[in-house]
């Protein structure tokens, strides 16, 4: 990955922008709580990596369907937002290079992060994923088709910027992942309108 895109952590880094995430809107998270448990329904968790686990919302859920819950950043400021929170079970790591062996744990998470990658380094991190991952990977992208998206892309056309996200498409992660020796088994998504769309695949026996 290019030196500037193995990770959001310089994102909250910054001030008390990692304070900021933590208490985000309370909607928002409800509608991604209620995303997961939809693609939770039917799986045992086992052990749960997070990666990167922000401010650790999602440790409190993982317990709920008896999952045993692991979180990475990168962000030091981001993991004392989840210690803040009362999440246990943190380390420092970078996606795209976790220091954990192959399929070290029953399921992998990854959250609202491929869109900050650029394509070829979102590759990356869904191999890295699928390296770590035994029985299942949960992971989101966002919709090159969805209304926000188009509007995105063309408030950047106008002012000749560079874009912040980046979509993926559910046929290019359906293949990152069929490459990978996963398979989709659940699919997500946030309303018809916005960015957000989360899968569930299963390593294939």
């Amino acid at each position: 990955m290019t030196e500037d895109a193995r990770d959001s952590a310089w994102r909250y880094d910054q001030g008390a922008k990692a304070a900021r995430y933590r208490a985000r809107s309370g909607e928002r998270t409800r509608r991604e709580a209620e995303i997961l448990t939809e693609l939770f329904g039917g799986l045992s968790l086992g052990s749960v990596l997070d990666v990167p686990c922000g401010a650790g919302r999602l440790a409190e859920l993982v317990d709920e369907f008896d999952g045993t819950w692991i979180g990475a950043d990168l962000s030091a400021s981001m993991l004392e937002q989840a210690r803040l929170s009362g999440a246990h079970g943190l380390l420092r790591a970078r996606v795209d290079a976790l220091p954990f062996a192959q399929d070290t744990f029953d399921t992998v998470i990854c959250f609202r992060f491929l869109h900050h990658l650029r394509p070829r380094d979102q590759l990356v991190v869904l191999r890295e994923l699928a390296r770590v991952a035994r029985r299942a990977i949960i992971v989101s992208a966002f919709s090159r088709l969805s209304l926000h998206g188009m509007r995105r892309r063309l408030s950047h056309w106008i002012r000749r910027s560079e874009p912040g996200r980046f979509a993926l498409s559910l046929s290019e992660l359906d293949g990152a992942m069929r490459d990978a020796g996963f398979s989709r088994t659940a699919l997500a998504r946030d309303g018809i309108g916005r960015d957000l769309f989360v899968a569930r695949y299963e390593a294939r026996s």
